[in-house]
């Protein structure tokens, strides 16, 4: 008897242990009953749906609390990994969520786990950045073309934002990195131009999510860039809005355009370490100058023929301009050795004049070696 009391004694022990953690709230919350209300089929959720288990119900319960606030947030326990993701999923899915922080951290109390948020400004200073970032939301919607197609209502997001804004890196301790940033202030960085872009494709119901990797300035080397992929007509496409942001602008030119709707072979011709990794960018059909008569895939008399037709187009439409975009390199050499090497764009012009009744008499050219690209200007 004696021993079967001891074992008593000891089951009571452990019984009491065991109520005695529970109600001082030291096992780990159950959270299998969290909905999680973002779908797969949700295009703005692109690194949510990459996230653990886990990490999604982390992803559902932060996100909420976040625009109140909140200072912690239980969540499930997560890895060192799982954190790194779940940070980088609330950030790069969320390009209106202007007042959280770049960093954050995990912390155990009493055998739970929270998230510990750090925001960019206090509740008060938030609420007045909310005010006057919708006010400029509104004003860049209001450029977009409601009844447009995919492709108008993108190509005015990204002619919005170069026509409105100026990249600017002149401080590393504060770097300009949100849309609040470009569309308050009007100055950014490419995370800032690439989160802009994002928020009013989505407000467009274009599906698109950011991707980073390094881009090669020449100068200075390469260095860490962000743009975004975009799906246009059920293709995805490469946009890269900060490189399209040229300071210069020439007479006549309407704006830049070398990296939208590029595919894979074009972007990483400067562009790489690009994560995600494969994104199905293949296509040129939603390329700008596909769309505008302005790719080639091929130089000959037919090429060349086709483009004093669409000098011709110009100048009687006054415009004193004309772009080549061409899809490689060899291509593109063959076209450059004739025309500018040989001369052969003075004959174009000489023949268009004729056939418009312009009387331009000059050519000069810019070309960007990395793109294929170049642009006759006629004075």
């Amino acid at each position: 008897m004696r021993k079967a009391s001891g074992i008593f004694a000891i089951i009571i022990i452990i019984f009491s242990a065991f109520v005695t953690a529970k109600n001082l709230g030291m096992f780990p919350t159950d959270f299998s009953d969290v909905d999680l209300s973002y779908s797969q089929s949700d295009s703005q959720r692109f690194y949510y749906n990459r996230l653990s288990e886990n990490g999604k119900i982390a992803y559902t319960l932060i996100l909420p609390e976040l625009a109140e606030h909140t200072e912690r947030i239980e969540i499930p326990k997560l890895t060192e990994d799982e954190l790194d993701s779940l940070m980088y999923a609330i950030s790069y899915d969320n390009p209106d969520m202007i007042c959280y922080g770049r960093s954050c951290e995990m912390t155990m109390d009493h055998g739970k786990y929270y998230f510990i948020p750090f925001y960019a400004h206090d509740k008060s200073q938030c609420q007045s950045c909310k005010e006057q970032f919708n006010q400029a939301l509104n004003k860049a919607l209001g450029a977009i073309p409601k009844n447009g197609s995919e492709f108008e209502k993108e190509l005015a997001i990204h002619d919005y934002i170069c026509n409105n804004s100026r990249y600017v890196l002149d401080d590393y301790e504060n770097l300009k990195v949100s849309a609040y940033d470009l569309l308050v202030n009007g100055e950014a960085v490419c995370e800032g131009y690439a989160r802009t872009a994002q928020l009013l494709l989505n407000l467009s119901g274009i599906a698109n999510y950011i991707v980073i990797g390094e881009s090669d300035m020449t100068d200075s080397g390469r260095t860490g860039h962000m743009w975004n992929v975009v799906t246009v007509g059920g293709e995805n496409y490469y946009l890269d809005v900060t490189w399209d942001d040229i300071d210069e602008q020439t007479e006549g030119v309407d704006g830049c355009y070398l990296y939208f709707n590029v595919p894979e072979e074009v972007i990483r011709r400067d562009h790489f370490e690009i994560e995600p990794a494969d994104n199905g960018c293949n296509s040129y059909k939603y390329n700008y100058y596909n769309v505008n008569n302005a790719l080639y895939t091929s130089y000959d008399n037919t090429q060349r023929t086709r483009l004093e037709n669409a000098v011709i187009k110009n100048l009687r439409g006054g415009k004193s301009i004309c772009e080549m975009y061409f899809t490689d390199e060899q291509t593109f050499n063959k076209a450059y050795s004739e025309l500018i090497d040989n001369s052969v764009i003075l004959d174009i012009l000489s023949s268009a004049n004729k056939r418009s009744s312009a009387k331009f008499k000059e050519v000069e050219y810019m070309k960007y070696q990395n793109a294929y690209y170049i642009r006759f200007v006629f004075s």
